[in-house]
């Protein structure tokens, strides 16, 4: 769950840990798992490659850091076989860390969580406390990106003041800029700041006033946010947005299943 009724979410990490696992699947589950990844027409090698093009342009440099990190942990077992192809394939498409280790133990459960605070600079010292008896197999996936902002806000262009957000009025430290990458639509206004490097840029979306939340994001699809990006004017815009930070925790069975892959979490 997300503080304050936010919503935070990393779709590349989502799509990156759901192809590990599509690679140990098949049959039925395979086939949802592909509709929901791609649009059914595209195979788990295909979608592999457009993936591992993807993640070939996104650089990284000392002022705007981007890392990327897959591990799989797997019971030691001696009655739980895994596939060498499975672990072949993850290893070589994915790069991704395999360990064999007694899942329970508490000291496997702090070794996971030290991968993961490890490969995230410790912005997430942890993501699981315990796994289950029947625990088999854990997949994981990490991101962090951590960058300057190519124009600094300098403490003479902040201000304190109200934040009105979906729960009510929050009291907020607002930081003021101008920006030259600018949109303004029938239903939304947006600007798009740069980091450092000019290899990132942070969107930021503002629907008009009166509009319902919950009912513009339903309706901001990837391609509207593309036609957002495209209609972008070189013109200078002053902005004010709130400081914020968040921390998230979901679990995505429900989401995914109403996605189109339920037969993966049926028991």
């Amino acid at each position: 769950e997300c503080q304050n009724g936010n919503t935070f979410i990393s779709p590349l990490s989502v799509v990156t840990a759901l192809q590990m696992a599509a690679s140990g699947a098949n049959g039925e589950t395979l086939a949802e798992m592909l509709r929901v990844l791609g649009d059914g027409s595209q195979d788990l090698d295909e979608l592999n490659r457009q993936l591992a093009n993807f993640y070939a342009g996104l650089t990284s440099a000392s002022d705007a850091k981007f890392h990327s990190a897959n591990a799989i942990w797997f019971t030691n077992n001696p009655h739980f076989l895994v596939k060498t192809s499975f672990l072949k394939l993850v290893r070589e498409t994915f790069a991704a860390q395999i360990v064999s280790a007694p899942l329970t133990e508490q000291g496997t459960i702090d070794a996971i969580n030290k991968w993961c605070s490890d490969n995230t600079e410790g912005m997430i010292p942890e993501v699981i406390d315990s796994l289950s008896e029947d625990a088999v197999m854990v997949l994981l996936n990490a991101l962090c990106f951590d960058a300057l902002w190519a124009s600094q806000y300098t403490e003479e262009r902040m201000s304190s003041g109200t934040f009105n957000g979906t729960d009510g009025a929050n009291s907020v430290k607002f930081l003021h800029g101008s920006e030259y990458c600018y949109f303004s639509g029938a239903s939304e206004k947006a600007f798009m700041k740069e980091y450092k490097g000019g290899n990132y840029s942070f969107l930021a979306v503002l629907p008009e006033e009166g509009t319902d939340i919950e009912a513009y994001v339903k309706s901001l699809t990837g391609e509207k946010l593309l036609q957002i990006i495209d209609g972008m004017e070189i013109s200078k815009v002053n902005t004010v947005m709130p400081e914020f930070s968040m921390d998230c925790s979901y679990r995505l069975q429900e989401i995914l299943a109403k996605m189109g892959m339920p037969t993966a979490f049926v028991e």
